[in-house]
């Protein structure tokens, strides 16, 4: 009879330390496929972060689609930026859009991920270029254009014009300062006009009566019913409102013609676009009255104290200048006055819409060029508009 050998049940200490390293080892493993660079939670961030992006993209890109459609296929930049605004921060202006969107990189407002995106890779098409007249407000009113008519001769064409008012169709330029006399640009001043010193242009004696055109009067807000053939202001204005006598500011590439002076309704219905102090016209038979009630009577007017004043688009030369010796007190309105028949309105540097005799040598001229109604310009960085 023999003795049975008793079997030892249980885990040596040996397995007990192979069995962990290799739990061990699984765990890493586990962690490695949750957290890793390739990882489930890693990857399921991604694809979080690539649903939202492309949810961005959609609506936007719907978005532009909608307003393309609305317009014929076009989409302008303002509008591009307005759709922009909805869906990122930090959207830069129109004119700090850069030419190639490739180069703009917006984070997704906090709602939509906040995740930096290429706008180049959402759209990078051509945008519909806004007529002028579409894009002007009042609060461009006194911005500088780059316009081709060296006015005063330096080589720089970007200090001589100013926009100075846009009825909806058109835009009209204004001089920046007076012209002088001397000017090459004046070759036709000779129909009707003398010169004194640098810049005064006057009349003496008052000319013979000049072609004006009713639809240029009609641009110009000129609603004087008289006849410019008989009265004295009215002759001499004539040569103000003849397009003949001032083709030397236009540029047919972008001009349709310039006249000699703002007329009263139009230097008017610019101020009180940029919310100066509220102006009027009138009329009687001989022409212009101006002041702050809409039935005036009342022959001149003094700004000094009202906030316009300081606006150099309204009053150039705002202590007066001396120039060859030559003094220049303002500049005339291309408007007769309601005083008699031989005064014309003028604005003075002091602040101040009078009325003078045609014979008055102090006086100067500042041309406004009407634009092509289909032109089309932009807004610089250095807040100067270029064709």
């Amino acid at each position: 009879m023999y003795k049975q050998k008793k079997t030892q049940n249980g885990i040596t200490l040996i397995a007990l330390v192979v069995s962990i390293i290799v739990l061990i080892i699984l765990a890493g493993v586990s962690i490695a496929m949750l957290v890793g660079n390739n990882g489930i939670i890693t990857q399921a961030q991604n694809a979080k972060e690539e649903t939202e992006k492309a949810d961005v993209k959609e609506k936007t890109q719907m978005d532009i689609m909608e307003k393309e459609l609305e317009n014929e296929g076009d989409i302008s930049k303002g509008d591009f930026i307005d759709i922009l605004n909805q869906y990122f921060d930090d959207v830069p202006t129109e004119e700090n859009l850069p030419e190639d969107l490739k180069d703009l990189t917006l984070t997704s407002k906090e709602k939509y991920g906040g995740h930096e995106m290429n706008i180049g890779d959402i759209w990078n098409g051509t945008f519909a270029q806004a007529s002028l007249a579409e894009t002007v407000t009042g609060t461009n009113y006194g911005d500088y254009v780059d316009y081709t008519i060296d006015l005063n001769g330096d080589g720089d064409t970007t200090n001589d014009w100013r926009i100075f008012y846009n009825d909806g169709e058109h835009v009209f330029f204004i001089a920046a300062d007076y012209i002088e006399n001397t000017s090459s640009y004046l070759d036709n001043v000779g129909t009707g006009m003398s010169t004194y010193s640098s810049y005064g242009l006057y009349w003496n004696p008052a000319p013979t009566a000049q072609t004006v055109n009713s639809s240029t009067l009609r641009l110009f807000k000129q609603s004087w019913t008289g006849d410019y053939s008989t009265n004295n202001n009215g002759r001499c204005v004539s040569t103000l409102l003849n397009t003949n006598n001032w083709d030397g500011f236009v540029d047919n590439s972008y001009a349709d013609y310039a006249i000699g002076a703002p007329t009263i309704e139009m230097w008017v219905a610019s101020w009180n676009t940029k919310e100066y102090t509220q102006l009027y016209t009138n009329t009687n038979e001989t022409g212009y009255y101006i002041g702050n009630t809409e039935s005036s009577t009342t022959y001149r007017y003094r700004l000094s104290n009202n906030t316009g004043y300081n606006d150099t688009l309204y009053f150039p030369h705002h202590s007066g200048t001396m120039d060859n010796g030559g003094t220049c007190w303002g500049y005339w309105f291309a408007s007769p006055s309601a005083y008699d028949d031989g005064n014309l309105l003028y604005v003075t540097y002091d602040g101040y819409i009078d009325y003078t005799e045609h014979i008055f040598s102090l006086l100067d001229i500042r041309p406004v060029v009407c634009l092509n109604a289909n032109i089309t310009a932009t807004k610089g960085a250095d807040n100067i508009w270029r064709f």
